[in-house]
């Protein structure tokens, strides 16, 4: 939500009618009773047609690749209702709560993070951390299923194999995690596998930065669904991200794909490379040919909070508790970004830890309670 609004009334976004619709938050009363809603409802509710199409839509596609009409928002943006029920409408939520946070004359934080040598980073630092602590970190095999076993549990591999474990995380998307589990309790792959997935593709495109006429002084910018193609949203990463491009140079991203617009992602790399050429061609007049072009696809990789999933995320948390050792994380369950992921996965170390500190424990009281037995 915006925490100025001066700027919102200069927009040339939003018509005199719009801005004045938004306006009418100030006076609508909160919704009393306790059921969820989509996100693209409840805005429009509060907000207006046009404020829900011309500025939150496509900042919320850029974040989920989804149909907002179909998002949760008791699963996605819950601080939203909060304020509605908490003040009586958004704009009063603004008003209470700008400045909150801000230490008086402190810098203000950058609005993006990342690794200085890119997200790759986390990768590598995990895994050499795994390989510091002395365990064994296999990659290029394939899991195929996790069933019981006297251990526990046993993770069989492509090939054959089987590795005995006493508790199991599984860091991976939602519809691969049902796959492996799907032996162990039916119930719960079924639930897994209906979380859906959106998939999106990112074209990567590098220009001198004499070849691009418009003026790159932000960010970059986000796509409308009204608008019907199938372009998400165009960043400029080398003014994102020091370090991205040599000096001269400019990297741009072009994000094609969103929920119901999947077809797009059937075409080849070089569809995909022309369709990124006309967005910059139309937007900010680059008619040059890119020095580098990269297609990067995310088949499935963008989970949907549609209506209904925090029932669902009730239903898998109660089943994994008839399996303790398994445990699930990533994005598919309590938020999509990267921080939310890392605390997912810690949740899931913690816990795997616990049980298997636990379970030891009573190993060993089973095995003195053996010994005991047995003296005359």
């Amino acid at each position: 939500m915006p925490t100025r609004l001066a700027p919102l009334i200069r927009s040339s976004l939003l018509s005199p009618v719009g801005k004045a619709r938004i306006a009418l938050d100030y006076l609508l009363p909160a919704r009393r009773d306790d059921g969820d809603e989509s996100l693209g409802r409840f805005i429009r509710r509060r907000l207006g047609p046009e404020a829900w199409e011309r500025l939150v839509e496509p900042l919320m596609a850029g974040i989920y690749a989804a149909d907002g009409d179909q998002l949760s928002l008791a699963a996605t943006f819950p601080q939203l209702r909060g304020a509605e029920r908490q003040h009586g409408g958004l704009i009063k939520g603004v008003l209470a709560t700008r400045g909150r946070g801000h230490a008086p004359g402190a810098a203000p934080k950058p609005a993006f993070l990342t690794p200085v040598g890119g997200l790759n980073e986390l990768v590598s630092a995990l895994e050499l951390r795994i390989r510091d602590r002395g365990a064994m970190a296999r990659t290029g095999v394939a899991a195929t299923a996790v069933v019981a076993s006297w251990s526990g549990y046993q993770v069989r591999l492509r090939g054959g194999e089987a590795i005995p474990a006493s508790a199991v995380i599984a860091a991976i998307p939602a519809h691969v995690a049902a796959d492996l589990l799907a032996g162990l309790d039916p119930a719960l792959a079924a639930d897994l596998a209906g979380i859906p997935h959106a998939s999106t593709a990112i074209v990567t495109l590098a220009f001198r930065r004499d070849e691009i006429p418009h003026p790159l002084d932000g960010h970059g910018y986000v796509v409308p669904r009204v608008e019907g193609g199938p372009i998400l949203a165009c960043t400029w990463s080398s003014r994102k991200w020091a370090g991205r491009a040599p000096d001269g140079w400019e990297v741009v991203r072009v994000f094609l794909g969103r929920s119901g617009r999947d077809e797009v992602l059937a075409a080849d790399d070089d569809t995909l490379i022309a369709l990124a050429y006309r967005e910059v061609a139309e937007r900010i007049g680059v008619t040059a040919t890119a020095t580098l072009s990269r297609v990067h696809r995310w088949p499935l990789g963008m989970p949907q909070y549609v209506l209904g999933h925090p029932e669902r995320i009730t239903r898998i948390e109660a089943a994994l508790r008839a399996h303790p050792g398994i445990y699930l994380a990533g994005n598919a369950y309590h938020g999509v970004g990267i921080p939310d992921c890392i605390a997912s996965g810690e949740r899931a170390g913690d816990a795997a830890v616990a049980h298997v500190c636990s379970e030891g424990i009573k190993s060993a009281s089973m095995s003195l309670h053996d010994v005991s037995a047995t003296v005359p």
